[in-house]
């Protein structure tokens, strides 16, 4: 996992806020806890809010000297995102993980086609009329 911040008015480059591998985070549960020196993973859970959770919550001390304004990124590999989704998604059965993939996916080719679709009419040119 790599979370980066660049300038936004001022771009002197990236710079490196968190860099550390969660493929083998520790996991923690209930409050919230954090180290200077290695990345936490921390699941939480609510009863009310299945919408939103469970999710998935990274932290990590940082030092930052920074002032302005930043575009903050967060990287993750495919390993580090196949953990997450399995600590977030592990009531879940096989066949609701393919019901679920399913539905992204249709989701997903939809969105793609609605784009394509945009874009053609985006680069169509208008058409003039002669009398």
């Amino acid at each position: 996992m790599r979370v980066t911040a660049r300038g936004w008015g001022k771009d002197h480059g990236q710079k490196d806020i968190i860099g550390d591998n969660i493929e083998k985070a520790p996991v923690r549960s209930g409050t919230f806890w954090h180290s200077d020196d290695k990345a936490q993973l921390q699941i939480l859970s609510s009863a009310r809010d299945l919408l939103f959770y469970p999710k998935a919550v990274i932290s990590m001390g940082a030092r930052l000297t920074l002032s302005g304004h930043y575009v903050v990124q967060v990287e993750l590999n495919r390993i580090e995102i196949a953990r997450l989704f399995y600590l977030t998604h592990r009531e879940f059965g096989l066949d609701g993980l393919i019901g679920m993939f399913a539905r992204l996916k249709d989701e997903q080719e939809k969105a793609e086609e609605a784009e394509r679709e945009a874009e053609k009419v985006r680069n169509e040119k208008p058409t003039v009329r002669r009398r």
